[in-house]
């Protein structure tokens, strides 16, 4: 008789084997696909994001008071961007300004004082001694007396930063000829204080007729 011979036992170790072949690619996978994953992760966690600097906003203080709040441009212009900033000069002439630097570092200041259609240059100077506060400038402009009262000039200012290089604000400017700019400022205020008031709000109503007459008989030193 032929003897038949059990292939089973081997039958089973080739599947045994090619299981463990099997099990060992998986594995093998799954670990290079977790060391490239925290290999990512890590430089990743190495980059450095700079944040975008926040730029400079600089405050004209005048009349014991912040006025029209001057925002930076990065390029020069002519354009008539200043219509919307009138500044009244102190009566020396000084004009200080409080530069609030944000997370840049300045490194210079000058300014340029123009006729309002920009044909003419009346003065340019460029300030070398500046008071700096927690990242905050304070400064102040020695404006000649080539400034004529009752006429309106353009404000170009430039400030120099470490980070961002040259920023530009621009404002109009106006010596006070009438000597009533203080009353004007003082006037705005109580209105509006009066506002916050309801019994006070009532005389806003009754004295708006005489504002509006003193306001139209001075508004030639404004427009």
């Amino acid at each position: 008789m032929p003897i038949k011979m059990d292939r089973g036992p081997k039958r089973r170790l080739r599947f045994r084997v090619l299981l463990f072949v099997l099990l060992f690619a998986v594995a093998l996978i799954i670990w290079f696909a977790l060391s490239i994953r925290e290999q990512r992760r890590q430089q990743s966690g190495e980059r450095t994001y700079l944040a975008e600097p926040v730029l400079p906003v600089i405050w004209p203080e005048t009349l014991t008071r912040r006025m029209d709040v001057l925002h930076a441009y990065k390029n020069a212009t002519d354009a008539d961007i200043a219509f919307d900033s009138l500044v009244v000069l102190p009566e020396d002439r000084k004009l200080p300004l409080s530069v609030e630097s944000g997370n840049v570092t300045i490194t210079g200041i000058r300014y340029e004082i123009r006729s309002a259609d920009l044909r003419d240059l009346v003065e340019r100077t460029e300030i070398t001694d500046w008071e700096t506060q927690d990242k905050n400038v304070k400064v102040v402009l020695p404006i000649q007396n080539l400034v004529q009262p009752g006429t309106q000039y353009r404000l170009d200012l430039t400030v120099k930063t470490a980070e961002v290089g040259e920023l530009h604000y621009y404002a109009r400017i106006l010596a006070d000829e009438a000597g009533r700019a203080a009353d004007f400022v003082s006037l705005a205020e109580d209105f509006s204080n009066r506002n916050f008031d309801y019994d006070r709000a009532k005389e806003n109503a009754v004295s708006w007729r005489a504002v509006m007459a003193e306001t139209i008989q001075h508004s030639a030193v404004w427009t």
